[in-house]
């Protein structure tokens, strides 16, 4: 009788035990599905907000980094689910996948940190608007041209267009448009059809970019001919100018500290779960050496 009361008790401190690491692991799980959607989300709006993948050529962490971030959101929305599936299901076959899966995750987590942070240092300060910066654009450019690289351009067309922007710009002037009459490579004495304002998505008659920078006679905003006039429907600040005020202002607060400190906390999470999936697959593994698996009530079905 005694020995039967005994039995039955460690069964249901065992239940118990069960329980808990259950709704734990279920809980941190969703927390971490959260996560992963919230990283989706920010990576895709560097890329698609922020431009970072398109401005590679400054520095291949502005490309590296956006990406991390994306491909770290698809795994943790991936692994989260596997984790509540398996945590639910009582798999130890699964739970421990699972576990490997996510212990797996925490060192890219922390490079997404150091790619933050390197990501920051090449964009704070007067990142875009620095020496090195402009001539790699203008190198890009010239590259572009000179090999018909006609991608690169189109690309750097799209920011024009979603920035309202034109050419470079640099510290000592923020117009940028002038860019494109020294351009290196550009033949054609033209402005790109991005540098002009569109009205209701249709360019501006009064953007005459074509041939804009070929009569050079009379060139000032007071001449009474020339396309160049205060009249002109251009976009005139410069490109770099734009992203490193946007830069400034919008997505070094968000990296120094917002990411930098979440994405240490999420790697903590990620070792938690991994603590608390082998515990729980330790207990599961007791439960059925000493009783077999329980039943649908989560009762043991073995008689005492």
């Amino acid at each position: 009788m005694r020995r039967s009361v005994s039995m039955n008790t460690t069964a249901t401190v065992l239940q118990v035990r069960l329980g808990r690491y259950q709704n734990a692991l279920i809980s941190l799980n969703t927390l971490l599905l959260v996560i992963g959607i919230s990283m989706l989300f920010f990576g895709m709006l560097l890329i698609t907000s922020y431009h970072m993948p398109r401005l590679y050529f400054l520095s291949h962490w502005l490309f590296t980094f956006p990406m991390t971030v994306i491909c770290l959101g698809v795994l943790k929305v991936v692994f989260s689910i596997v984790g509540i599936l398996s945590a639910a299901s009582k798999n130890r076959y699964a739970l421990l996948v699972y576990a490997c899966l996510v212990a797996c995750l925490v060192i890219p987590q922390f490079f997404s940190t150091y790619a933050a942070i390197r990501t920051k240092e090449e964009t704070d300060e007067s990142g875009f608007t620095r020496n090195d910066h402009i001539n790699l654009f203008k190198t890009h450019i010239r590259k572009a041209f000179e090999t018909n690289d006609q991608a690169a351009l189109d690309t750097w067309d799209i920011i024009q267009e979603d920035l309202r922007c034109c050419g470079h710009g640099s510290g000592g002037t923020v117009h940028g448009y002038q860019f494109w009459r020294s351009a290196s490579g550009n033949l054609t004495h033209s402005l790109p059809r991005s540098c002009c304002v569109k009205i209701a998505g249709k360019i501006s008659h009064n953007c005459h970019w074509e041939d804009f920078f070929k009569d050079d006679e009379g060139r000032s905003f007071n001449a009474a001919k020339g396309k160049d006039t205060i009249d002109a429907a251009i976009y005139r600040t410069g490109c770099l100018t734009i992203l490193d005020s946007i830069y400034h202002s919008e997505i070094v607060p968000l990296l120094q500290p917002g990411f930098m400190l979440t994405s240490i906390a999420v790697a903590v999470l990620e070792i938690a779960a991994v603590a608390l999936a082998v515990g729980y697959v330790a207990v599961l593994k007791r439960r059925e050496e000493k009783y077999g698996y329980a039943g649908e009530n989560g009762q043991n079905d073995t008689s005492f």
